[in-house]
């Protein structure tokens, strides 16, 4: 994504299996962001891409002791 854009989906406390996690209205890349579950430590997403983009996984510090997990997708290819 370019610049400071960016979706937020939060693991804690998310509600049902198939739930839709985040708002993604102005989001042209992406189509949906979909819980799929938790279970011993580890929560599922789906996430939902307008066409085959490529992509990359980050995991970053912060905050405090917890780390994040960042989805960045190319808007084109």
């Amino acid at each position: 994504m370019c610049g400071r854009a960016g979706v937020w989906a939060r693991a804690g406390g998310l509600g049902a299996v198939g739930e839709h996690v985040a708002n993604l209205l102005r989001y042209q890349t992406l189509r949906d962001v979909v819980f799929g579950g938790s279970f011993e430590g580890y929560s599922t997403f789906a996430v939902g891409v307008r066409a085959r983009l490529p992509f990359r996984v980050l995991v970053l510090a912060g905050p405090g002791t917890h780390s994040r997990v960042v989805l960045d997708v190319a808007h084109q290819w």
